[in-house]
């Protein structure tokens, strides 16, 4: 605690803080009238609807981390010792400096024995904090430089830090440690820290600093830190139990110096992953604890650490069929595939053409006629409903398993119907032909020696080893007696019976004296 003395080490809109003037600081400003006081007894500034643009021009104070050049500062103190800022309804601490000698700064404390600063966001009230210098050569655009200070910013709040820089500007800070110890920088209950560059080519702009990798940010549960358009964390231990989204590149015009961490690391809370790509679309999920890429490129730049998000995939069924496999509800983090589902048609088809609208990333897939399963990465949440299996409907039957049939034996053909959708068989008959029939050529009859029996003989044209035949034997008659003169004739004569043979004779002539010679 500081003991009551007529001036204190702090200095608020360029006035020096004295327990004459700590109940309404700014006084002579008709904007902050009753608007700044300072408790001794509690070391509290409480602002409530203050407007703060003035500064005090003072070099920095034993820093050898600064530039000495001048510097205008809204709220300066010297070896002060713990601070409270009490924010009781929305307040701006905002300077624009316009020559290029002297650089603005929003909330600067010095203290050799170490000491916390408090911001106390009450009842959603915000702190913003625009910066902002003209001038193309400021050295520096700082909304908190501390040496020798903790930082806790808590309470149901906002805390709006941007920063606006020439082109050539040396160096731009939201949140910079000056000195090489340890410190602790906390944002706790419901408060929300959005740090800002407005300027494309601010490549020494920096969300959060230290010098020597001694700075532990603390990210609580309910709290979230925004760092865009600059570098988000530098020389930064982070344990993050809130959320952080850190956007460092607004144009896209140099990679090897703006990146989301530089010689930092982030570890996560239960329930929180590290998320990192050229984009939030793009962010794909790390292992924790993560490093920071020091030359970031175009693909890495994005980093954000929030609860993994969570997409819930409910599958309803068409009818006739019935799932065998996965689960028709499910719930996966962001990036990961769902348990493929298998659904089986119970009757009809799933025909060649099924097709079913692929929702949010899940889509559909025919495995055969009587299968398809669901799969998938989900890009949000997602309902899907699967389209009924069609009924078969019967192509033109088509023949298989063809015999021909022969002379004397049936032929055969399978006559089978398909579903003109699936090719699923639906039904085969068997029909049989009849047989051919015999195609013989004409008949050859032979005769024995002694006339006394004729083969007839008919081949099969279309087998030759189907022979018909039929053996008569024959019949003689002495159908002109010979004289002693004349000659004679006695007749033979075959009677087939089988159809396909006719009738064969043989006439032999009968010579004088019984001796014969036949004819023919």
């Amino acid at each position: 605690m500081i003991p009551h003395i007529e001036n204190y080490n702090l200095w608020v809109g360029g006035v020096q803080v004295t327990s004459a003037n700590a109940g309404n600081i700014l006084a002579g400003d008709a904007e902050n009238d009753g608007k700044v006081s300072y408790d001794a007894d509690t070391n509290t500034l409480t602002l409530d609807g203050a407007d703060i643009s003035n500064g005090v021009e003072k070099t920095p104070y034993r820093s050898t981390r600064d530039f000495d050049n001048f510097y205008t500062n809204l709220i300066y103190a010297e070896n002060f010792g713990d601070l409270t800022i009490e924010v009781l309804s929305d307040s701006t601490l905002h300077r624009e400096q316009t020559n290029s000698w002297t650089s603005p700064r929003g909330i600067v404390l010095y203290d050799d024995n170490g000491a916390t600063l408090t911001v106390n966001l009450q009842n959603g009230a915000a702190l913003n904090m625009p910066i902002t210098t003209t001038a193309q050569s400021a050295p520096y655009v700082t909304a908190f430089a501390l040496s020798g200070y903790d930082l806790a910013v808590k309470g149901n709040g906002n805390l709006n830090i941007d920063l606006l820089a020439g082109d050539s500007s040396t160096y731009a800070a939201g949140i910079n440690i000056l000195d090489d110890a340890a410190h602790i920088f906390s944002i706790e209950d419901s408060v929300n820290v959005d740090i800002s560059s407005n300027h494309s080519y601010m490549l020494n702009a920096v969300g959060i600093r230290s010098n020597e990798n001694k700075l532990f940010l603390s990210v609580g549960e309910n709290a979230n830190l925004t760092v865009k358009s600059c570098t988000g964390l530098s020389n930064v231990n982070a344990s993050v139990n809130g959320t952080v989204e850190i956007s460092p590149v607004k144009n896209g015009t140099d990679y090897n110096r703006i990146r989301a961490l530089s010689a930092s690391s982030v570890t996560v809370g239960e329930g929180k992953a590290v998320y990192a790509g050229k984009n939030a679309e793009s962010a794909v999920k790390q292992t924790s604890p993560w490093s920071g890429f020091y030359g970031a490129t175009e693909s890495n730049c994005y980093v954000s650490v929030k609860a993994p998000a969570t997409y819930t995939v409910n599958i309803t069924p068409g009818a006739n069929m019935t799932k065998t496999s996965g689960e028709e509800s499910q719930t996966v983090e962001q990036g990961e595939a769902i348990t493929d589902v298998v659904y089986t048609a119970n009757t009809g088809c799933f025909p060649g053409t099924y097709s079913t609208e692929t929702v949010n990333g899940i889509s559909v897939t025919r495995n055969s006629a009587t299968q398809i399963t669901v799969s998938g990465t989900p890009t949000a949440a997602v309902n899907i409903t699967l389209t009924a299996p069609s009924a078969h409907q019967a192509d033109e039957p088509v023949p298989e398993n063809e015999v021909s049939a022969t002379c004397i034996e049936k032929g055969s053909y399978d006559n089978v119907t398909y579903c003109k959708y699936c090719g699923k068989e639906l039904s085969r008959e068997t029909i049989y032909t009849d047989p051919l029939s015999h195609n013989f050529g004409a008949p050859t009859y032979e005769w024995t020696a002694d006339n006394k029996s004729v083969t007839g003989k008919r081949i099969c044209a279309r087998d030759a080893s189907n022979i018909d035949t039929e053996i008569v034997n024959t019949t003689s008659e002495i159908t002109r007696p010979a004289t002693v003169t004349e000659m004679g004739e006695h007749t033979y004569m075959a009677a087939f019976t089988k159809t396909g043979f006719t009738t064969q004779t043989k006439l032999l002539r009968i010579f004088p004296h019984l001796f014969s010679t036949a004819l023919r």
